[in-house]
């Protein structure tokens, strides 16, 4: 993340660009070197994704990749899908 946004700040430092940016808004340009990065990013950042766990036997960890919305449905039909396969095979 931190490589992410000296990237981010060497593209808006180009010409092309340069003469549109007024300032940085965020991090700031007061935000700089890799430990105050870090910890602007460690005070900032957050997770879209929806946590998923495998203390069960079925549950949302079986998925390949995670859904892009929320995993409650999914991980519910996962779970009833695998009672129903158990109850098969009694």
């Amino acid at each position: 993340m931190i490589r992410s946004l000296e990237t981010a700040r060497e593209l808006a430092d180009q010409p092309a660009l340069r003469a549109l940016i007024d300032t940085e808004l965020a991090p700031g340009p007061t935000v700089m070197g890799e430990a105050d990065l870090e910890a602007w990013i460690r005070q900032t950042a957050v997770s879209v994704y929806h946590p998923v766990e495998t203390s069960r036997v079925a549950d949302a960890s079986i998925m390949p990749t995670l859904v892009s919305g929320n995993t409650n449905a999914p991980s519910i039909m996962i779970g009833e899908k695998g009672a129903t396969m158990i109850l098969g095979a009694r």
